[in-house]
């Protein structure tokens, strides 16, 4: 069970549907203030517009450039982020993600 996240920003990649989008809702459900990123256009704008207080672009994820500019959106309307949720993505190696080279997320 999700505590209380008032005042919290949270990112929910592959946030436009499926398992993303149930945990954009939790989160919004739970105070915070949730931003979805999706490669789906459509469902990006979708989501947004059936739930109040939720932002989103389109960024792939594989894409350093995007997701260096959602980043750099991010930060100059919140100013911080206080939890990432990594959604998108396909099995494969494991590690820290600070030990993780940007290549590795293509």
């Amino acid at each position: 069970m999700i505590e209380s996240l008032q005042g919290k920003r949270v990112l929910v990649t592959a946030g436009a549907g499926g398992i993303g989008l149930a945990i954009a809702r939790k989160f919004l459900a739970s105070g915070a203030q949730v931003h979805i990123c999706d490669v789906a256009a459509e469902a990006v704008q979708a989501a947004v517009q059936a739930h109040p207080g939720l932002s989103g672009s389109v960024t792939d994820v594989s894409d350093e450039a995007q997701v260096l500019a959602m980043f750099t959106d991010l930060a100059a309307r919140w100013g911080r982020l206080d939890a990432p949720g990594n959604n998108a993505g396909v099995p494969g190696p494991t590690s820290r993600r600070a030990e993780q080279e940007p290549a590795r997320w293509r």
